[in-house]
């Protein structure tokens, strides 16, 4: 615990040591002086708790020393002794700063009390000060999360640091990251207004040596009189300063100054340790403040963004309750503003049928997902919708975001390109049977054996072409049934060896001499799978032949995998073959599209193999990819649901 300091001025070399050996019999630490000079001399080299001096003295008297006591030690308390006669002379000393006065002859005991009060009145004020530093710092760390616009915050810390180091102005400079300037963006005192905005290069005076340095610097006098930093200039006027750097992640923002323009009262260590810890919460609270702007400004873009984008847009909560919507969506669902608020997802769409229920949206795995909804009228309306989940920390659901398209008329084109197609492809049947059926005839009669071998070349050509013709027939109707809106599935309970199998059976290729197929023996273990036989078979099909046909060495390679993925089957066809671009990957499975001639090896097709497969796998359930890199080969993927146990084998 530290012992409280007292210094006793008086030239009665009697009093003075009667009240030296009083007091420190009570614990005081004493010194004395026998006149005002040494005492002032004495008070400039060390802080006392307590001045006791005589009021009237040759030289300097008391109330000389009472205001120079004031004038370099503030804190410190005077008491002055005086006589009878002069007691309206000490009265008025109160007035200029005493504390309280004793009338001599000196009460030792009157004396000692006075001392404890002024002892306490300066713990006191100590604490309301320390506890006033404590308010003013809860302030700013507050203000780390505020909301407020940059400039006031900035004011706002100003003030806060002037009045907790009860300094007489002060400013916060940040760095302009594009000059490496410091900039004035808030200050206050009497240059407030003048300084505002002004810059300074770092280097230059004193915030710029801190702001380079990156260090803080207490600076009482004139800095011409200080020989670390006579070679800057500083302000006029400012007897005692303080400059703090503003650090966010070992980088320099700004600089925070404070100063006093009077001599007698100056900044201590102590103050530029808690201005330092202002300037470590100021320093957090602009970094919060800058961040905060950023993604306000990223909002306000974004939602404008939202606002102007063509196709609908809904974004609802994890359940499905609208809390934004843009007015694409509002002219969509023909809603007026504020309708929608509280409103659910699900029900605007009580009249649609959607073509993947709504609800499996909170089971569905992937983060992305699309599916139709259907307005059953006269004349359908068709939606496509686009839903994206959005996570929160946890990996829970905090968002959907809906985007709507009126796909009507595409819908309808497409639906009249398939009835084109149908039809096409069951006139085209009609002819066809007769040229086929016709070549059996005359093949089984033995015409054949009579035509020289031009003919036969040429009978031969027409029956193979035929076969090709009616190849692709059958092609274009599995294509065509497969696409009606509501496909229907005849589902049994099948091994997939056996699936494999028939679809080879179908594929000539396979049984030539320069391809090699193997089916890995783990399938034959794999639970059945509940599909319609006819549709994966064609898959198969598909994509077997495909690997083959497209795939133009002399050994062609294809193995057939399978697995159990969680609750699918995973199927996986990999061949040997030249490869496909990963930039094909996205278009592949599209209706009608074909890789470039010179990819391919001007191999003939029409693009429907992989179009009809990815739709058969999705009428199931399940999924379609591809994985593959130039001159490496390729591995189709597809997966089927794992059937209940519910479902009879």
């Amino acid at each position: 615990m530290s012992v409280e300091k007292i210094l006793i001025v008086d030239d009665d070399p009697h009093i003075r040591n009667a009240c030296a050996e009083s007091l420190k019999m009570e614990g005081y630490a004493i010194k004395t002086a026998e006149n005002g000079e040494e005492a002032i001399e004495i008070i400039k080299k060390d802080f006392f708790n307590v001045v006791i001096t005589d009021l009237k003295m040759p030289g300097i008297d008391g109330i000389e020393v009472l205001k120079q006591v004031k004038r370099i030690s503030p804190e410190t308390e005077v008491i002055l002794t005086t006589a009878y006669g002069t007691v309206e002379t000490a009265v008025g000393a109160l007035k200029i700063g005493a504390y309280d006065y004793i009338t001599k002859p000196i009460d030792l005991s009157e004396l000692d009390f006075i001392i404890i009060r002024c002892i306490e009145k300066q713990e006191l004020a100590a604490e309301v000060g320390e506890f006033k530093e404590l308010v003013n710092l809860y302030e700013v760390s507050k203000a780390v999360n505020s909301v407020m616009k940059l400039p006031d915050l900035l004011n706002f810390i100003i003030n806060l640091a002037c009045d907790t180091l009860s300094a007489d102005g002060g400013s916060i400079m940040l760095m302009d990251e594009k000059t490496k300037e410091l900039v004035v963006m808030a200050s206050t005192g009497v240059r407030g207004n003048l300084v505002l905005k002004k810059r300074l290069r770092l280097g230059e005076r004193v915030a710029g040596y801190v702001a380079q340095e990156s260090q803080p610097v207490l600076i009482n006098g004139d800095v011409k009189d200080n020989s670390k930093f006579n070679n800057l200039e500083g302000f006029d006027g400012i007897k005692s300063g303080m400059s703090v750097p503003l650090v966010r992640k070992n980088k320099t923002v700004g600089v925070i100054n404070l100063n006093r323009m009077s001599a007698e009262s100056k900044f201590t260590e102590r103050d530029l340790k808690l201005l330092s810890v202002f300037a470590v919460q100021a320093g957090i609270a602009i970094e919060n403040n800058c961040l905060f702007s950023a993604l306000e400004e990223e909002k306000e873009k974004l939602n404008a963004i939202f606002s102007e984008m063509g196709d609908a847009a809904v974004i609802t909560n994890d359940e499905f309750k609208i809390t934004m919507l843009n007015q694409s969506a509002k002219n969509l669902l023909n809603i007026k503003d504020k309708e929608y608020q509280n409103k659910n997802f699900i029900e605007l769409f009580s009249e649609f049928n959607p073509v993947a229920s709504l609800e499996k949206l909170r089971i569905e795995k992937s983060g992305v997902f699309n599916f139709d909804l259907v307005k059953p009228e006269k004349h359908p309306l068709y939606l496509s919708v686009l839903t994206t989940k959005i996570l929160d920390a946890n990996g829970n659901v905090a968002y959907y975001i809906f985007v709507l398209r009126d796909v009507t008329n595409e819908r309808r084109e497409e639906k009249i390109k398939r009835n084109f197609l149908s039809l096409i492809s069951h006139k085209l049947r009609t002819p066809l049977v007769s040229i086929i059926g016709y070549f059996s005839i005359l093949k089984q009669q033995g015409t054949l054996k009579k035509l020289n071998d031009i003919e036969k070349n040429a009978l031969k050509t027409i029956e193979k072409s035929g076969q090709a013709l009616n190849g692709l027939i059958d092609k274009l109707i599995w294509f065509t049934s497969i696409e009606i809106d509501s496909l229907e599935l005849y589902k049994e309970s099948m091994g997939l060896e056996d699936l494999i199998k028939n679809s080879l059976g179908s594929v000539p290729a396979s049984s030539t001499p320069d391809v090699q197929i193997s089916i890995s023996p783990e399938i034959k273990k794999l639970p059945k799978v509940h599909v319609d036989r006819t549709k994966i078979e064609q898959v198969l099909q598909n994509l077997i032949e495909n690997a083959i046909k497209f795939n133009k060495k002399k050994e062609k390679i294809v193995d057939i995998r399978a697995k159990v993925m969680n609750d699918f089957i995973q199927v996986v066809i990999i061949d040997n073959g030249t490869g496909i671009a990963s930039k094909e990957f996205p278009r592949l499975f599209q209706k009608f599209y074909q890789i470039d001639d010179y990819f391919t090896g001007q191999v003939e097709g029409v693009g429907l193999g992989l179009a009809f497969a990815k739709r058969a796998i999705e009428a199931h359930k399940g999924k379609i990819w591809v994985e593959s890199e130039l001159d490496k080969g390729s591995k189709f993927y597809f997966t089927l649901p794992v059937p209940s146990p519910k479902i009879s084998h």
